[in-house]
């Protein structure tokens, strides 16, 4: 049930995209309050699951082809929440109620990260190309850390639900979502710089510019909230061990980025939409069809009486 995101977040203000992105999509994550874990339901898990994995692997596939920096980040936003459908999946066939509180966690920082990433897609609009670099460093390290850049509040995520999902088939495929994410943000990295204004006057308003730095910063909740509400340690965190275990996919990311850019003529353009544009094919017949439904409705109506 996607096709919206795409469409809805190239045409809003970037306020409101950012309101979307952030607390109006996440709340979806409310109905885990009613998901019942006990007992165990392997085959709705395993489904829920296979839904949620789907998703994460197939909004970075469209992702790539969109040139809007706004339908790329919500086609990020496909992928990250099929991820968290994922995580109450595999929770949900194995019984695990545990699996609750790293999801919402980690929604946390996306909300806070995505939310901020729309408006560095207003600010950047309006910073002149020469300056960019004060907007594009602290986007690349919010967009960096949906892939789980070391030292992000998305590494401290990632690391939260690697328990969840365990080292068979699930933890691979997170790991493999992690280097496809890297991809996809690096993507959204280059297409935000590309649209930056040639205007050498070009000057993004204070009042823009101050909620997009709040947000920048707030970005750092989750290393507050990491050992109250997950109840883990900094120190597991920090290991070389698990430093490295979330540099490697970013960089794998980052290289393939840069095949990706090699290969951007070969890509098929995919309009945002993709299915609704697909499905927009069958309007004719869909259109034919309601007039022979009006007119069989019609006939049934003269009838001096009508059970149907």
């Amino acid at each position: 049930m996607h096709v919206w995101m795409p469409l809805a977040y190239s045409a809003a203000p970037i306020p409101a995209a950012a309101v979307l992105s952030g607390a109006a999509v996440k709340a979806g994550i409310v109905f885990i309050r009613f998901v019942p874990f006990e007992p165990a339901r392997p085959s709705w898990g395993v489904a829920l699951a296979t839904a949620g994995f789907f998703s994460a692997f197939y909004g970075v596939a469209i992702g790539i082809t969109q040139s809007n920096p706004k339908s790329v980040l919500a086609c990020s936003r496909v992928s990250q929440m099929g991820l968290l459908a994922a995580v109450i999946g595999i929770g949900l066939a194995a019984g695990d109620t545990s699996v609750a509180t790293p999801t919402i966690f980690y929604a946390i920082h996306h909300t806070l990260a995505k939310g901020g990433l729309f408006l560095a897609v207003g600010v950047g609009a309006l910073t002149r190309a020469r300056r960019f670099w004060l907007v594009g460093l602290p986007a690349a390290v919010l967009a960096l850390g949906l892939g789980g850049l070391p030292l992000t509040g998305g590494a401290l995520a990632k690391l939260d639900i690697k328990g969840s999902l365990g080292d068979g088939i699930a933890g691979t495929l997170a790991t493999l979502s992690s280097i496809a994410s890297a991809l996809l943000m690096f993507h959204f990295l280059c297409r935000l710089r590309s649209d930056a204004p040639q205007d050498p006057h070009a000057s993004a308003p204070m009042g823009l510019i101050a909620p997009w730095l709040a947000i920048a910063m707030a970005a750092v909740v989750p290393w507050a909230l990491y050992p109250r509400i997950v109840g883990g340690s900094f120190y597991d965190a920090l290991a070389p061990k698990e430093l490295w275990a979330a540099f490697w996919p970013v960089l794998i990311g980052g290289l393939l980025s840069v095949c990706l850019r090699r290969c951007t003529n070969w890509l098929p353009r995919i309009p945002a939409g993709d299915v609704l544009v697909c499905a927009e094919r069958a309007k004719p017949a869909a259109r034919d069809l309601a007039a022979a439904m009006e007119g069989l409705d019609r006939r049934l109506r003269e009838w001096p009486a009508c059970c149907l």
